[in-house]
C-alpha cells in the first residue's frame, strides 16, 4: 500500500447513529464471521453471534463507546471499527479495548482498517490509556498478522473443545 492510498481514507467519529451507518456496520457481519474459521459452529450460528455482538455494541451510549467510520475521497464508506473500555485482566486497570473492526471486500489493502485501527489508538492514547487491547478468532490468520505488524502480542488466549454431545 503506496501513503497515497492511505490518504485517500477518512476517519470520522460516530456519536448517535444514523441509519445508514446502522445498516452498513450490519453489512459486515457475515465477513466479520466467516473469518472465524470454527468448525463447530455452523456459518448460520456465527452470523447470528455478530449480528448480536454488532447491535449489543450499537446499543451502547456514544459516551461508552468510540464508533469510527472510514470513507473514500468520495464518501463511500470503507470499514468501521468500534472501541470501548474494558479492565485489564491482570491488573484491572482500565484499558481500551478494539471490540470490532471490519472493512469491505474493496476496501482490503486500501489502508481503511490502518486508518481506523491508528485512529482507535490515538483516541485511546488521548484519554491517558496506558494499554490497548483486541480479540482476535485464532484461526484469522491475516487478521492476526496485521494487528501484529501494528504492534499488538498475543496476551491469553481462550481455547475450546468440542464434547460428544449428550449429558452423558
Amino acid at each position: 500500500m503506496s501513503d497515497s492510498d492511505e490518504s485517500k481514507i477518512t476517519i470520522r467519529e460516530v456519536g448517535e447513529i444514523d441509519d445508514d451507518d446502522r445498516s452498513f456496520i450490519f453489512s459486515l457481519s457475515e465477513r466479520l464471521a466467516r473469518v472465524a474459521g470454527l468448525a463447530w459452529y455452523t456459518g448460520d450460528e456465527l452470523i447470528e453471534f455478530q449480528n448480536r455482538y454488532i447491535a449489543s455494541f450499537l446499543a451502547k451510549k456514544p459516551e461508552d463507546r468510540l464508533l469510527l467510520i472510514a470513507e473514500d475521497t468520495g464518501g463511500t464508506r470503507r470499514g468501521f471499527a468500534g472501541a470501548e473500555e474494558r479492565p485489564d485482566e491482570v491488573t484491572g486497570e482500565p484499558t481500551a479495548h478494539l471490540s470490532l473492526l471490519a472493512v469491505t471486500q474493496e476496501a482490503e489493502g486500501e489502508g481503511a482498517a490502518r486508518a481506523l485501527v491508528g485512529a482507535f489508538e490515538a483516541s485511546a492514547a488521548e484519554q491517558g490509556y496506558r494499554l490497548a487491547n483486541l480479540a482476535v478468532f485464532a484461526n484469522n490468520e491475516r487478521g492476526r498478522a496485521f494487528y501484529e505488524r501494528l504492534g499488538y502480542f498475543n496476551d491469553t488466549m481462550t481455547m475450546t473443545k468440542p464434547l460428544a454431545s449428550g449429558n452423558g
